[in-house]
């Protein structure tokens, strides 16, 4: 099953019915109200289709929210397959973006610097054939 947290992370859950958990469920529409360890949690159901599959691969969509850390590409730089294009720092954990092809940078729609939330369009590449 995938969830979706009041925060735009999307989870695949799994549960195990021999676990014992003490929290609190209030459910208000199709939405879960969790209160767990102190904290609250929005919890929502998830269509398969997420906004990442709707665009396409010369797209290069931010996958988390967090601060653009490294920007290693301008416009009209080419690239090969695997080059890191970018780096994105969250909760002090850092990802790294790489090209899926050989592409030249179309547009950067991004800054070093710059705080992104999930599902920004970042980068447009253009694809060498």
């Amino acid at each position: 099953m995938k969830l979706k947290d009041n925060y735009g992370n999307v989870y695949d859950v799994s549960i195990d019915h021999n676990l014992k958990l003490e929290l609190l469920l209030k459910k208000e529409g199709e939405k879960i109200i969790l209160f767990y360890n102190s904290r609250i949690y929005v919890i929502e159901k998830v269509l398969e289709t997420t906004a990442f599959e709707e665009h396409s691969k010369e797209e290069i969509i931010s996958p988390i929210t967090g601060k653009i850390n490294k920007l290693n590409v301008k416009e009209g730089d080419f690239v090969n397959k695997d080059d890191v294009l970018l780096t994105i720092e969250s909760m002090k954990m850092e990802m790294i973006i790489t090209s899926p092809q050989n592409a030249m940078v179309e547009k950067v729609h991004c800054k070093e610097g710059e705080v992104v939330g999930q599902g920004k369009l970042l980068l447009k590449l253009k694809f060498l054939v």
